[in-house]
């Protein structure tokens, strides 16, 4: 809501923003066939190797074919590929040194170095020996703060799903990564000092391996830190939300206020700035003694990155989106990371046209190019910005999205109500089977040899021991690709033909140790489904339709132990206040503290998973079956809403080592799985002002069988009524809709329409529910006296024009015609448009009305004309006035309506005599000659404004409003016409108290005002 001050100033412009534009190029190609090579004993096969094997008879198995499936050349040998995996990546950059901190991150997975080695040792498809010279030359150049112009950042040997695995997988994966690293391109400068996570794929779960390994920051995706914001606007949309929404677990009180979306091919979100765009702290909290491990976070923009790597991208976006609301003492960064590798992003036009034209536009707007390393140097974060990061990938896979869960490799077991299926089945859930049962054994054969070499891993040969070997082809079983392409080719096979043969190397050491066993259970992070209990469930797995989950909901891992399990626990508690805030750890740590209760433990039912292809599809062949699958285990949380709850699950094997997962959280919303008692109910029974509202109908209605519902629903007597859709939820067998109540709101009304013609009233007495502490909005007494709510709004000599706003009716009062001696038309419009005809066949246009309110001087008559809403009327010798209900004659969400006053010669073609606001004299009211009345609440305007010109900037300044949330900056070429909002079109800041908005000059006057706004 708002208020508005007119102002008359000269036209001006934006400071130029401090903000910066980087790159991240994606390079990976993984193992496709993780077979033991038949030319050296001790290492799996690489691309090379794999070709040759199947142009000359080998790589056969049971099924009768020769694989990888996957056609290698095609994938290996396209040029743009061959280009950019050795040499274009550098010849890219040499186009941005004119500009002195430009520069790139590039990310160069370890089994694409293995991949490419094989192909470049025998000059195979265009690859080449000393490739690596063309990224060590490139990693050489330096920004003029004395950073790599090319930082070769940290990653995970074999693109696994960072927060999925086990942190001892993760810590291998990241020291494999760094010994290929270092043996291709060296190590001065050093190992980078950022992470980038597989498709940018981030848990706070992460942090402490990465700290722990020397990483200092990590790219993550930015629309998981704008859904942990209190004010992210949720929109169920392919530019806002396309899957669950947040769950309140993960929203902060922090506010992101400055608000756009935008999508391409599906691929989209919803974004705050400058929040979303500026490098932050994140931490994890070992659960178990409580230390913190801090990392800095920089934020990949999600929808940005994707418009990049698939068209000629220019700055506007960033102008208006971003830049405005730059700040200075903690700039934003624009990330654009996406794979350097594939679609046009990869090409020839991407690497040498649209990289250096957009950074040269950047810099010519202002901004700076630079590199992350460079950015954090000049502007490191301060340490008490600690965040909230939502689990989550970037928004790339299709049919993911960025969901919390990584369900494009994890798809969940749920049955055709969207319950937890305790019986099902997904292919990706059994590799997780399969691979924690075949990380517990090869843990084993660690522990019991000893110290492991990593350079034994990663290059295994006859020296090696058997641990290091085991490790080496269990690595590649964690390649994302293996389950993000599902049933493709000969996908569902690779993950156990990678662990059969680490687990064979394995077990030569287990057997040799006899019962020997130090080493916990191995646990798949936990997974819940719902992902939303008692809240919304929406996306892929729902149909891309809203669904109303219930609050019960269950907790569900894979664990294995070489000896067996003796025990798997489930243990939850209850938050007292359903807050976890970031500056306190108790709901961290296992042995919580003040405002959380005691543990509460549930014994997981066990379950064989099976291995086999239980669904029946015809499109996966298991002509390799694991040796080891872990076992299945789940438990059911019930009966618990409005609760925020912390989780995890704790196993013991028979020789009594234990295992306990990271603590987890969710917040649990309403119970919403109990069928409504009669087929009308609603909950709560006994709504007060400001709940949610939730109205059922049961499958018992006569309306419950029809391909869509509607509820007819007013308020305090049937004001303000609208037919809004109804949601079938299936498993209780119910439609239903959610009513926000507002704090005016008594008593509300509804009856049920299929909207072709049926209607359920019941039985003419139709519903009515009573809500407490609703307060009733004044009403608008027609008396002559101008109402205590109502402004005056213009003036010009003796003629005066007010307005009012209760919340559900506008008012409106202005001189009589008796007063003035002439007609008097008070002229409404959502949007005036092309002039007509007067009203009342006076002379003269208008612009195109909705409604007026109209006096006639002969004898005093008075009224509304073209409404179509609930009006009353009056005048005596002094006032006209009236009011209209909004909702009824425009949308019920109506923020703003154009006014003009006009005043006539009484006979018929009567000519214009004068009007408000003061036209330009030709007696027509045209379109620019309204007042745009915005609909208010109380909150007081902006105050104390000022105007300065800087050279060719405008300064406008005001004094802060109490309860203000945001401002809006309108303007116009004619004082009293018509006004858009430019507020983006310049920049905010703040000083002593003062709110400060510049634009840029760009004409000789114009006319502004300015709105405080309090939602």
């Amino acid at each position: 809501m708002k208020k508005l001050i007119v102002l008359l100033i000269l036209i001006c412009s934006a400071l130029s923003a401090n903000l910066h534009t980087t790159y991240l190029w994606h390079l990976q190609q993984p193992n496709y066939w993780p077979e033991q090579s038949v030319w050296d004993d001790y290492r799996y096969q690489k691309v090379q190797e794999s070709q040759w094997q199947k142009q000359n008879g080998g790589n056969y198995y049971s099924d009768g074919l020769q694989h990888p499936l996957n056609d290698l050349e095609q994938i290996f040998d396209k040029d743009d590929r061959v280009a950019v995996y050795q040499h274009r990546a550098k010849e890219s950059l040499q186009t941005l040194l004119a500009l002195t901190e430009a520069g790139v991150q590039v990310n160069y997975s370890g089994c694409l170095m293995e991949n490419v080695n094989s192909l470049a040792n025998v000059g195979q498809w265009g690859y080449y020996s000393n490739w690596q010279s063309n990224f060590v030359t490139a990693r050489n150049w330096t920004t003029s703060g004395g950073k790599p112009r090319m930082d070769i950042m940290g990653f995970s040997m074999h693109h696994v799903i960072s927060p999925l695995v086990d942190e001892n997988c993760l810590r291998k994966q990241i020291q494999a990564h760094r010994h290929i690293y270092e043996q291709n391109f060296g190590s001065n400068p050093d190992y980078s000092k950022g992470f980038w996570p597989a498709e940018c794929s981030f848990s706070e779960r992460i942090i402490k391996i990465l700290v722990e390994e020397g990483f200092e920051w990590s790219i993550i995706a930015n629309s998981h830190l704008a859904r942990t914001l209190n004010d992210y606007p949720l929109q169920f949309s392919t530019n806002g939300t396309n899957y669950d929404p947040p769950n309140p677990a993960d929203i902060t009180p922090i506010s992101g206020n400055n608000w756009w979306n935008g999508q391409i091919d599906g691929r989209g979100g919803t974004f705050a700035a400058p929040f979303c765009y500026q490098a932050h702290k994140a931490k994890y909290v070992d659960p178990e003694t409580g230390q913190e491990y801090k990392i800095t976070v920089v934020p990949m923009c999600d929808l940005l990155s994707y418009m990049n790597g698939f068209g000629t991208m220019g700055t506007g976006e960033i102008d208006a989106n971003i830049a405005p609301y730059d700040d200075p003492d903690q700039p934003s960064i624009v990330l654009m990371a996406h794979d350097g590798d594939n679609a046009w992003g990869g090409g020839y036009s991407y690497y040498f046209e649209s990289v250096p034209n957009f950074a040269n536009a950047a810099a010519s707007q202002g901004y700076s190019p630079t590199t992350i390393e460079q950015f954090l140097a000049d502007h490191p974060v301060p340490e008490d910005d600690v965040i909230h990061v939502e689990d989550g990938s970037w928004v790339n896979p299709a049919n993911d999205w960025g969901h919390p869960q990584f369900i494009n490799w994890l798809w969940p077991m749920y049955d055709a109500n969207y319950q937890f299926d305790p019986n099902g089945w997904t292919e990706d859930a059994r590799n997780w089977a399969v691979l924690t049962a075949a990380q517990n054994r090869v843990e084993h054969a660690e522990e019991l040899t000893g110290n492991l070499d990593i350079a034994d891993i990663v290059y295994p040969d006859a020296n090696s021991n058997l641990a290091e070997r085991a490790w080496h082809h269990l690595l590649p079983a964690y390649t994302s690709g293996y389950m993000y392409y599902g049933t493709s080719l000969d996908m569902e096979v690779k993950q156990s033909l990678a662990c059969n043969i680490a687990t064979d190397l394995a077990d030569l050491v287990i057997d040799a140790n006899g019962s020997i066993d130090n080493i916990a259970p191995t646990v798949f992070i936990p997974q819940r489904f719902p992902y939303n209990p008692g809240g919304t469930g929406f996306g892929p797995i729902y149909g891309y339709q809203q669904f109303s989950n219930s609050s019960d909901f269950h907790i569900w891992t894979f664990a294995y132990d070489v000896s067996g399990l003796a025990s798997i626990q489930l243990k939850y508690r209850i938050d007292d206040d359903g807050v976890n805030p970031l500056s306190d750890n108790a709901n961290e740590i296992y042995t919580g503290g003040t405002g959380v209760g005691g543990w509460i433990t549930i014994p997981m039912t066990a379950r064989d998973f099976p291995a086999g292809n239980i669904t029946g599809n015809p499109e996966i062949d298991f002509f390799i079956m694991p040796d080891y699958i872990a076992d299945q285990y789940y438990a059911e949380i019930s009966g618990i809403t409005n609760s925020l709850l912390d989780y995890y699950v704790e196993a013991m094997d028979n020789a009594g080592n234990i295992k306990s997962t990271p603590i987890q959280h969710v917040y649990v919303g309403e119970n919403n799985s109990n069928p409504p008692q009669g087929y009308v109910s609603w909950f709560p029974e006994e709504p007060t002002a400001n709940d949610t509202l939730r109205i059922f109908y049961g499958e018992t209605g006569s309306l419950y069988d029809s391909s869509q519902l509607l509820i007819h629903l007013g308020t305090n007597g049937w004001q303000n009524v609208n037919d809004l859709e109804m949601t079938l939820d299936p498993a209780i067998s119910s439609w239903f809709f959610d009513y926000d109540l507002s704090a005016t709101t008594n008593i509300v009304d509804f009856v049920f329409t299929d909207g072709n013609g049926n209607w359920d009233n019941n039985n003419g007495a139709d519903w009515h529910v009573s809500v407490t502490g609703g307060v009733q909005p004044q009403l608008f007494i027609m008396d002559g006296e101008v109402d205590s709510l109502a402004e005056m709004i213009l003036t010009e000599d003796d003629l005066k024009l007010f307005a009012g706003w209760n919340g559900t009716d506008f008012y409106i009062a202005a001189n009589s015609a008796a007063n003035i001696g002439y007609d008097v038309f008070i002229i409404l419009s959502e949007q005036p448009g092309n002039l007509t005809d007067s009203p009342w066949a006076k002379a003269g246009n208008v612009a195109e009305w909705d409604c007026f309110l109209a006096n006639e001087t002969d004898n005093n008559y008075n009224g509304w004309f073209d409404q179509s809403a609930t009006t009353d009327n009056f005048s005596d010798d002094d006032i006209l006035e009236g009011y209209i209900r909004i909702s009824e004659q425009w949308d019920p969400d109506l923020e703003e309506i154009y006014i003009a006053m006009g005043i006539y010669e009484t006979q018929d073609g009567g000519e214009l005599i004068s009007q408000l606001p003061i036209g330009n004299g030709d007696l027509n009211i045209d379109m620019t000659e309204f007042y745009l009345y915005s609909f208010t609440s109380g909150i007081i305007p902006p105050e104390n404004i000022s105007i300065t010109i800087l050279n060719d900037m405008i300064q406008i300044s005001w004094n802060e409003v109490p309860e203000a949330l945001f401002y809006n900056v309108y303007a116009s070429d004619q004082p009293n016409g018509l006004y858009s909002n430019i507020t983006n079109s310049g920049t905010f800041s703040s000083q002593n108290e003062q709110i400060i908005w510049m634009t840029e000059q760009t004409g000789t006057k114009r006319f502004f005002y300015i709105t405080s706004e309090s939602e």
